[in-house]
């Protein structure tokens, strides 16, 4: 069975490790965030990384475009602006391929 993992800074990851999540990669730094990343897109008992538009924009683009890309792991990504449930809504549409939320 895959796992979850989370990826983020302290504040995004303790809820939850709160809840029971063993797979908690904990960065700050743009260089930490990159390493902890690249450790989860390889793991390959991982099906679904969860972090956040913040961690995301302190990563260098185009390292950044592989992440929203990964198919295997799928990678949500909280937002923590107005409107983000519309990201991802389309995350959810790439990685399935069904609009769950059409009306």
């Amino acid at each position: 069975m895959l796992e979850l993992a989370v990826v983020g800074d302290n504040e995004f990851v303790m809820g939850f490790e709160l809840i029971g999540i063993k797979k908690i990669y904990e960065a700050e730094s743009s260089q930490k965030l990159k390493e902890s990343f690249s450790a989860v897109l390889n793991d390959k008992n991982i099906g679904v990384i969860v972090t956040n538009d913040i961690a995301l924009q302190k990563i260098d683009p185009t390292f950044r475009r592989n992440i929203e890309n990964s198919i295997t792991p799928v990678v949500v990504v909280l937002s923590t602006k107005p409107g983000g449930q519309e990201n991802l809504r389309e995350m959810i549409k790439k990685a399935i391929g069904i609009d769950l939320l059409a009306k």
